[in-house]
């Protein structure tokens, strides 16, 4: 399997692609990022780490091509932490998340951005419409997880479950309620909620 770990890939016929972003690129050429992303198409592996950034239109568009390019994606990780995401920009990842028909395994950690309860229930439904998903690791630092929760029980072929919520005043009815909701999932092998 070949795998990218440059930054600006010139070839389009990578199957894995692992782009590490983080604190360097606040003064890199966005455009730069996003035609590089926007060349990939075949990758069946996309993992993105872009930490501790101003998250732009460019770096968006740059995603959302990915996302609605690589036809063939099963595995996708997009480490978005600690950046200045809004909701304009979870909702245009949220439209082309929902056209990952193939993705199988999905890490998406959002914690410490500007999110509200509305971007993340847009997600929950985006992401139940990928039907083949089968592992979710999702990180969150609020308790807008439970406008997300809701759609688990779409999320049908789901095996493996891992929320991570930030946040310290989760009142135990809430942590009912999301019990609630995964226990719906009739094909989950491993679960693990963590509130920290």
């Amino acid at each position: 399997m070949k795998k990218l770990t440059i930054l600006f890939a010139k070839r389009l016929d990578y199957e894995s692609s692992s782009i590490l972003f983080s604190d360097f690129c606040k003064d890199c050429n966005t455009s730069k990022i996003a035609q590089s992303l926007s060349s990939l198409t075949n990758l069946s592996t996309f993992e993105l780490q872009l930490v501790l950034n101003s998250f732009d239109q460019q770096k968006t568009l740059g995603i959302c091509s990915v996302l609605e390019n690589c036809k063939n994606l099963s595995t996708l990780k997009l480490q978005l932490n600690d950046n200045e995401i809004t909701d304009d920009i979870l909702s245009q990842m949220c439209q082309s998340l929902s056209s990952c028909k193939h993705i199988l395994h999905l890490e998406l950690y959002l914690d410490c951005n500007s999110i509200s309860e509305q971007s993340v229930t847009e997600l929950g439904s985006a992401l139940s419409k990928c039907f083949n998903l089968i592992s979710l690791e999702f990180w969150l630092n609020d308790v807008t997880i439970f406008a997300f929760a809701r759609y688990l029980p779409n999320m049908i072929n789901l095996r493996n479950l891992k929320l991570h919520l930030g946040h310290d005043s989760v009142s135990e009815d809430q942590q009912k309620q999301l019990s609630i909701f995964v226990l719906k999932l009739k094909k989950l092998v491993q679960k693990q909620i963590t509130i920290y």
